[in-house]
């Protein structure tokens, strides 16, 4: 997604001061910036990787020893996104470091995802992992210091131990060298980028499936008319966002950088485009993959004879969005990825018009 394909926010019902605290992260003084000092993990953590790190729950039962209080306990841990993920981890980073309870109402999310209502974030997540909980606000087990980059940034300063946990792909991994490629783990949080929608009377008519060159073909120009398609005898009107959407990957990997010369409209904000779709009996258009949910219909789209839902890792124009380990995460990294991997992160997650929670 592009800067002037601006995500709705107000996707997600969140608490009103939920809301307010996502608006100030920039003065809370639990954040810090890029130039914190080396804080990597004690030399007695493993560096082996796992035998499964593509996104799987990590097993408490191999780092989740009888809670210890240590020096190396409090230790602070640092995160480094490259933005897609900053809305998610800035607002439970400030739950963290205040070590808030459920019922707070500073606490980022409300409802079902909010099981345990008198435990504190950063002691719950902390003592399952071993590490001795403090009982106290604003005094979490370990601080969670947040800062922003870019992937080959990132994957760098993941291979010389100068950050701990860090928002890459294989991108920024591949240009690592082999042997600090390989060491890295991937954990897998969520999933962004695009998802196709179609008007409700054209779904209606029969078209829920489309393969991925009839949708180029549909963008292109070369075809026109949704009858073909099985659908009703309609002009079909394309839609998309403002210049420069679909974004560079779609460009580039989906539609080959063909010229599009069959869009009909651009409409920058996901809502209003969302909306253009839903009035009309003749329109397909790319929508950020987590407004899908509240918009129109979404179609699965078959790549090389496998049909994938928006949802499924398959989907072609949407990828995974992954934090990197070097080796197995220790029990402050687990702690924190557990923390985004419980309901409360993936609540998270949700509220993000540009995110799905991973499947």
């Amino acid at each position: 997604m592009t800067a002037n394909d601006v995500p709705d926010p107000n996707r997600r019902a969140v608490l009103g001061s939920g809301a307010a605290l996502l608006a100030s992260l920039a003065g809370c003084s639990g954040l810090t910036g890029t130039d914190g000092a080396d804080t990597r993990t004690p030399p007695d953590r493993s560096t082996t990787p796992s035998a499964a790190t593509d996104g799987g729950p990590l097993d408490p039962s191999t780092s989740a020893p009888t809670p210890t209080a240590t020096a190396r306990s409090v230790e602070p841990l640092h995160l480094q996104t490259t933005g897609t993920l900053r809305r998610v981890v800035a607002p439970l980073a400030t739950a963290w470091n205040a070590n808030l309870r459920p019922s707070s109402e500073a606490f980022p999310v409300v409802g079902p995802a909010v099981a345990d209502a008198d435990a504190r974030l950063a002691d719950r997540f902390a003592a399952d992992r071993g590490i001795e909980p403090t009982g106290e606000r604003s005094r979490p087990p370990f601080e969670l210091v947040t800062s922003v980059s870019g992937p080959a940034r990132i994957a760098a300063d993941l291979a010389a131990g100068r950050i701990d946990l860090g928002e890459t792909g294989p991108g920024g991994v591949d240009g690592l060298p082999s042997a600090d490629a390989s060491a890295l783990t991937s954990h897998v949080l969520a999933r962004d980028g695009s998802a196709f929608v179609v008007s409700p009377a054209v779904a209606a008519a029969g078209v829920e499936t489309l393969s991925v060159g009839t949708i180029r073909g549909i963008y292109e120009g070369e075809i026109e008319n949704w009858s073909v398609l099985g659908g009703p005898d309609r002009d079909i009107y394309v839609v998309t966002g403002a210049s420069g959407t679909p974004n560079r990957p779609i460009r580039d990997e989906f539609f080959r950088r063909a010229p599009l010369d069959g869009l009909d409209a651009r409409i920058g904000r996901h809502r209003a485009r969302a909306a253009a779709v839903a009035d009309r009996d003749d329109a397909i258009a790319d929508l950020a993959v987590g407004v899908v949910e509240r918009g129109p219909p979404a179609v699965e789209v078959t790549a090389d004879g496998t049909t994938h839902g928006y949802r499924d890792p398959g989907y072609p124009t949407t990828r995974d969005v992954a934090l990197y380990a070097s080796g197995s995460p220790d029990p402050r990294e687990a702690a924190v990825l557990d923390a985004l991997r419980s309901p409360v992160g993936q609540e998270l997650v949700r509220a993000d018009p540009r995110l799905i929670a991973a499947p």
